[in-house]
This record gives structure tokens, sequence and C-alpha cells, in this order.
């Protein structure tokens, strides 16, 4: 079951919500790869989902888009993977597909249970690196979640009256719980990947077709000949020599940007590892020192 509510701004009411188990997650999502899919089919077993909204934030346009690819691209993957997210007692969820603006609006308090889920992942190369910035991320958002300056899901929650606090909220507080899901992009065997590596893939293959075709970033439902069907279309349609031109600037001005912030938070830490040896030094001096001085005294 899917529904296509890119375009749409009104509310969801009893007919589609009521005693029904609903949850709600934002990501890019550009390109969905198989990470992606094994996230939503994660929560829709483990929370027993009947209702997903998957709101993207990608963008409309190719050239603003992360890689290239834009929201268009992301929903017709979607439509296609959707049938296959099944919840714990095996019945197919609903899935309705959103960009994550304007924020879908709730207008009732009939269902079940109300998920709000939050993905994670980091940039980390080592198992050790990532645990530490998973620990970053969950701290941030219960920073977040406490603030007046929301995350998107916790946004969402109090424009619709929805939030943990009984004080606050229109609906029985105990209906709503936050859930979180931190995706470990250092797994070597691609069974959570990032998206940046994918387009990397899929922009060799442009250069290079490989028989492979990047099988490792599909999900296992996949036949051949969707594979083929999913690389045609980028290939065609958005890695043309023109619009490949302008998704690789794109593409590599992120990575810029990207670079600069890990490198900028690299050298402070190397400038703080420094500044720390250079007062244990000094201090090692002084308290030679002192201990000469009194040894004359």
């Amino acid at each position: 079951m899917y529904r296509n509510d890119s375009d749409y701004s009104g509310t969801y009411g009893a007919d589609i919500l009521a005693g029904k188990i609903v949850g709600r997650m934002t990501g890019c999502f550009c390109p969905p790869h198989k990470g992606h899919f094994l996230i939503w089919e994660t929560a829709c077993k483990d929370l027993n989902l009947d209702v997903l909204f998957i709101s993207s934030s990608n963008h409309a346009n190719p050239a603003k888009s992360r890689h290239g690819l834009p929201l268009a691209f992301t929903e017709w993957v979607v439509s296609r993977w959707a049938p296959h997210l099944k919840n714990a007692d095996g019945k197919s969820v609903q899935v309705i597909f959103r960009a994550d603006t304007p924020l879908p609006k709730i207008a009732t308090n009939e269902f079940t249970q109300l998920y709000l889920i939050q993905i994670g992942e980091g940039e980390a190369t080592t198992k050790a690196e990532n645990e530490r910035e998973k620990e970053l991320w969950l701290a941030g958002l219960i920073t977040k979640n406490n603030s007046e300056e929301d995350a998107p899901d916790i946004a969402w929650g109090r424009k619709n009256k929805i939030t943990q606090s009984e004080k606050r909220s229109a609906y029985p507080f105990y209906k709503i719980a936050n859930k979180t899901y931190w995706r470990d992009t250092t797994n070597p065997d691609a069974k959570s990947p990032s998206a940046t590596k994918f387009t990397k893939c899929l922009k060799a293959l442009k250069n290079k077709p490989s028989d492979k075709a990047c099988d490792e970033y599909f999900p296992e439902f996949m036949t051949l000949e969707d594979k083929e069907e999913y690389i045609a279309k980028i290939m065609t349609e958005y890695y043309t020599n023109e619009s490949y031109g302008e998704a690789k600037s794109s593409s590599t001005n992120q990575s810029k940007v990207e670079g600069g912030k890990r490198t900028s938070r690299t050298t402070k830490k190397r400038k703080s590892r420094t500044t720390k040896k250079r007062k244990s030094r000094t201090t090692k001096k002084r308290k030679s020192h002192a201990m000469k001085k009194r040894g004359r005294i």
C-alpha cells in the first residue's frame, strides 16, 4: 500500500490513522539504497507499524540535490520498494511518502501509538569513532528535544500539539514516543552503506560499465531487471553528459564542504592535543625548577 503525498498539505484523520500504530521518519534518502530500506524494514517490524510516513529532505532541483538525484527520483524508488515493507504480524505497511515540508498535520487522536522516529549516521571509518559519533548524536537529540529549537520530528509533534509532556498535549501523552535508529556506515559488508559510497559506485559505472553494477547497495528482493531499471533511469535522466556534469560538480562542492568540516574538526583536535602537551611540559619544567631552587636554599 503506497500513497504519494509529496504535494499534499492537508490533514490526516481517523479514516487513515484510527486504531493504527503510526511511524514517521525523515531523511534525505538521495539516492535510496539497501541501508535505507533496512532501517524502514527494521522500524516496521520492531514497532509493528501499520502506517509509515517517509519524509524526504531531498531537493526537487537535481542541481541542488546532494548527489544530483532529486526528490522525484527518491519518490520513484520508494513507490517500488514500499510493497516489500511488512510489520511484525506479516501485514503490508501503508507507506505515505512526503517532502519534509510542509509538516504533516494529524487531526485525530484515535491512533493507537505514534512513533516520531529519528535516524542518525556518521562519517566515521572505525567502529570506535562510530560509537563516539553515535553518543554525540544521541546527546544532541536530548538537548534538541528539550529546547525550543527542535529537531524536525519534535517540531512536527509540537505543531500538532503532540508531545510527551502531558500538560502541553491535546493527545494522550502515553500514545506518543520518540524512537531513534543509528546506521553504522563502517560496516564492510555494505549492510549499512552510505549514499556517498553508492553514488561514487554509480558514477564509476558511467565511465566504466561493470557486470556487478553496484549490487551490494541494492536490497535483496530486487531482481536483475529491477537493478538495471534503477541504474538506467539514473543514467538516462540524471547522469547524462550535461546533467552528470552538474551533479558531479555539486557532489564535489558538497565533498569539499564536508571535507572542510572534517578537516576543521581534526585540526581543532590536533591543536587541543598540542596545547595540552605544551602545558604539561611547561608545568613539569616549573616543578623541576622549583625543586632545584628549594634544594639550593
